[in-house]
This record gives C-alpha cells, structure tokens and sequence, in this order.
C-alpha cells in the first residue's frame, strides 16, 4: 500500500502487454495497432521496452487461461530482485488488460507487491502517478459494466431452465456430476461416490442430533473429505448443503439474484425463492428434506455466532500457528446463587477452528493484549521522529502553478474550436455548390476535426482539473493527518469502539502475538505489521530487509514494522 504522501514513482524497465478477444478480432482489429501505440507513448517517454506479449482471441473475462499474460507475470516476477526488474507494465487500453474490477484489484495488488506499476497508454491512466490506481478502478468499473449486459442476458436463460426443471449452470452441487442430455446441454446425474456423504450428513443432522460444527470436524478431520471445489468444509457450507433442494428432485434458482445489493436488505430475507421440479435424480427424499428444514427452523436457522466486532483487535490479531484472523469470543464465567451469570471473560480465539475446526482454539487474552497494544500504539505516534516527518511534508509546497496554466490554455482551445465548429456549421448551410463549386464534404471534415480536438482537449481539461485538484486535496489531507495524531490518544480514548477498530485497521496490518501453550504468553505481542510506505519508515531508523523497529529510537519493546 500507498502512504497518504506519495508521489510520482520512477519508470525505467517495462514490457507491453496485447490482447483480442474473438477470430474477428484478431483478423481485423490488430494486435499491432496496439502495440504501435505503445511503442510511439515509449519513444515519447524514453522508456525502455524490455519485452512484449500478447494473447489473441482470448476474453477478457478473467486471466486464468490468458498464457501470455501469466507468462508476463512470472517474467516480471523472475526479474524482481535484479538490475533488470520490470517497473511497468503498458497496455493500449485498459479493457485489453481486464474487464473484471475483481480481476483487475487482484492483479494491481500483485503488482504493488512486485513493486511494478500499469499504464494504460491512450487513456492517461499511470499508476506510478498521485491518483493513477484510485483512476484504474474507476475505468475498471466501467469496463465490467460491459460484461455486465451481457450476463444480464444469460440469466433469462438460465431462469427459463430452472422453470422446465433443468440444472441452470455452474458447478454441479455436491454429490453430483454433470451429464449431457438429448435436448442438448447438460443435466445433473449422481456420483454415487460423493452421493453417499451426502445422505450421512442428513442423517447424522436429523437422526443422530449431530449440529453443524460436529459435521465440519467429522467431516474435515475424520474422514478428511473435500468440497465440490475442493476445500476444506465449514459449518456455513454444510448448512447450506442441508438448506438445498436439489438433493430432493428440486431446482431453486434466484437464491443469490443481485446478492451483492440484496443481501443485506430484510426484505431480501424474506422473500420467497421459486422451486421447480427437477429433472434430475433425487438423493434423498422431499419428506426427509422437508423434515431437516424444519429442525433448522427450530432452532433459529443459524448456525453458533461469532461476535467478530466486539473486540478492538477482531481479525487483525493473528493465530500464531495456521496465520489465520483471530475473533472475538466471550464465555460465561460466575454465576450467583440464582443462577445468573456475574462475570463474562473475554478472548480472541483463531477464526479458522470457529468456523472450520482445522485449528486449535489458542485463545488470547483480550485485556492483556488489547492493553500492551494500545500502550504500544500510543509511544508510536507520539514519538517526535514521525512528527518530523510530518513537519517536513507540511514544509513542502505542492506548485499546481503550471497544471492551472495548462487548464487555461485547454479552455482556450476548445472555446476556439467551438467557434471554428460552429463557423464551419453556418457556412455549410449556406453554400451553394453550383454558385461556389466548394464540396460540403469540405465542411464536414472542418467539423469532424474540430469535434475530435474537442473531444482530445476535454479529456486533458478533466486531466488538469484532477491533477490540482488532487494536489489541493494532498495539502489538506497532510494537515489532517499531522492534526490527529498531535491528539491521537485524546481521539481514539473518546472514539467508539468501531471507530477504534475502524482507526487500527487504516494503518495496522497484522498483530502476531507469541507462539506458546501458555494462554498468558501468548497474549504478549511479539510483532506488528504496519501498512506505511517503506521511504518515510526508513527515515525512522527502519531495517527494511527485516522490518525492525529501533528499540533505542522508539522504546517500543519488541514491536516490529513490516514495510509492504
């Protein structure tokens, strides 16, 4: 990640990267009017263009099958810790790089770890420029909302299989297989290898009063089976598999219909989801089905409860053996003589034994941890190295002088051309080509140019305009940032306890606490992962090859800063 203070990154080693998605596109829509491009934005930028790759008539849709593309990254990563390490990749555009905002926030992280930026050459998109990944997204967005029409579209299909009782798509439930059937397309049909497990977790849940967390152990650790997408099973994917009425002759569809806006919407909750009659082979009956669904009903449908909130540190403490997010746990402790419980201890327990028992518990202290670290924390931003830094960062004047200059000279243009535009208008509705022999073909090319100059100078006036406006937004930002942490344990003391948790996780990774049997040991912190910029922490006597912080310099114990 980024500091609030970052700045232009050098560029010097880059490859290119093309791509087509269709035979039409390869045959017609050429690869080397790409790379032309690129090749004309590295002569002006005398960049030094170590190799290119290209992938032909392959989609956009992910990067999975994309061979030139992964072959770039392995390259790139080959070259990481030597002279020749690639600083950029360029691309024409950035809908020939990826079309999937998901895709494209996972690849610009890898990128950020091989310390490697993007640009794409004809829409002024540069990561290694203030603002270029917060730019890359937004256009990625926009990019995924093309694909996005055309899913719209397949899932009218998808809707009119699951009515004639067809499987609509996707990865076969677990316990079955798919088959192709007369009709064309494809159908469900049994594995009777997997078919099994299936009607023993029914059972287990309504014959042998076997819940949830009991099935994932037996099923993780005993028989040590696999998901349909081989993972591990948790006790949210065994709910659903008893919640699902494929396994009784029936198709649901429309289950997770626009979940990312719906999930969270009561409404949603309640709403009925269609089932139809499957053409596909039962595995267990519809009165079993029907007799397991209503077990869960009464018992709330919901599966043990997890306060992930409740704590300060709640998924940035780390389990010291699997690495896995620690959460919050509150167990009952003394009661009274009528019975009511007095007291209430408190814990973080590793997230991956809650939800998939894979891992031991190891509980940590919440008062003891939370305790150290807050004292920690509180020596770190009150320690005068960083506040120099800070101090100097305020010093510096952001010069948008030549950006404003720029932005003058645009407006000036394209009022300009807007007359000559508008001139080349009027004068075409008044010629008469038998009187002044002049073609309106003329005229129209006069307009043509000018509505492109337009265009060209429109997009540097929205250029300009976020460059100052990001410069003036770098000013106030630095201002804020050197305020708070002058008050920072006043402000965090009165916060809330999510504004807290909200306040931690903007610049504290991970916390690791001590490998150790002894649940008091390992509540002490043995290191803490930050997420600053590694120029500004080597400046506060960082090592960067091992992250350590100088005890003598910040009299923090053993806290360490991991630079990322």
């Amino acid at each position: 990640m980024g500091d609030f203070f970052s700045g232009e990154k050098l560029v010097h080693n880059c490859v290119s990267y093309g791509r087509v998605s269709s035979k039409d596109q390869v045959d017609n829509y050429s690869l080397g009017e790409q790379k032309e491009n690129i090749a004309d934005y590295v002569k002006y930028k005398r960049y030094n263009l170590v190799r290119h790759f290209e992938d032909a008539g392959i989609s956009g849709k992910n990067i999975a099958s994309r061979k030139a593309f992964n072959e770039m990254i392995q390259y790139i990563e080959s070259k990481k810790d030597t002279d020749e390490r690639i600083d950029a990749i360029l691309v024409w555009k950035l809908s020939r790089f990826s079309r999937s905002t998901r895709d494209l926030l996972n690849i610009l992280h890898k990128l950020e770890q091989l310390n490697c930026h993007l640009i794409a050459t004809s829409e002024n998109i540069d990561t290694s420029q203030p603002m270029g990944e917060f730019m890359l997204t937004i256009i990625g967005a926009v990019a995924q909302m093309e694909r996005k029409n055309i899913v719209s579209n397949a899932k009218v299909g998808q809707e009119a299989m699951a009515r004639s009782g067809l499987y609509p798509g996707g990865v076969a439930a677990f316990g079955y297989k798919s088959i192709p059937i007369v009709e064309g397309g494809s159908n469900l049909g049994i594995n009777r290898d997997k078919a099994k497990y299936v009607i023993e977790i029914f059972d287990r849940y309504l014959n042998k009063n076997h819940g949830y967390t009991k099935i994932t152990k037996y099923l993780n650790l005993e028989l040590k089976l696999k998901t349909r997408k081989g993972y591990e099973w948790s006790t949210n994917t065994v709910k659903s598999l008893l919640q699902n009425p494929v396994y009784a002759g029936k198709i649901r569809y429309g289950m997770h219909k626009d979940w990312s806006e719906k999930r969270r919407s009561k409404q949603d909750k309640e709403r009925e989801i269609p089932i139809y009659d499957g053409k596909h082979e039962a595995i267990i009956s519809w009165e079993t089905f029907q007799a397991v669904q209503d077990k869960i009903a009464s018992k709330g449908g919901k599966p043990e409860k997890y306060r992930e909130g409740s704590h300060l540190l709640s998924g940035t403490i780390i389990c010291p053996w699997c690495k896995e997010p620690m959460v919050s746990n509150i167990t009952n402790g003394k009661r009274d003589k009528d019975g009511n419980i007095t007291k209430h201890y408190y814990y973080y327990k590793c997230g991956k034994h809650n939800n998939k028992r894979t891992c031991k518990a190891n509980s940590v202290h919440r008062d003891i941890v939370d305790e150290e670290f807050k004292k920690l924390l509180f020596d770190f931003v009150d320690n005068p190295d960083l506040h120099k830094i800070l101090e100097l960062k305020l010093q510096k004047v952001i010069d948008v002088s030549e950006n404003r200059r720029a932005l003058e000279v645009t407006l000036m243009d394209i009022k300009a051309l807007e007359s000559q535009r508008k001139k080349a208008v009027i004068d075409k509705t008044k010629n008469d080509k038998d009187i002044t022999g002049v073609d309106d073909s003329i005229y129209d090319e006069i307009i043509y140019d000018c509505a492109r100059k337009i265009k060209i100078n429109q997009e540097m006036k929205l250029k300009h305009e976020a460059q100052i406006a990001l410069a003036e937004s770098q000013m106030k930002t630095n201002k804020d940032v050197a305020k708070a942490l002058k008050n920072f344990k006043p402000i965090f003391e009165h916060a809330t306890l999510e504004q807290q948790r909200r306040l931690v996780k903007s610049f504290v990774k991970k916390v690791h606490v001590h490998k150790s049997p002894n649940s008091k040991e390992r509540s002490k912190i043995k290191s803490i992962e930050f997420h600053f910029n590694g120029e500004d922490i080597a400046k506060l006597n960082v090592d960067l090859s091992m992250g350590i912080v100088d005890k003598e310099i910040f009299g923090l114990g053993e806290i360490r800063g991991t630079v990322s």
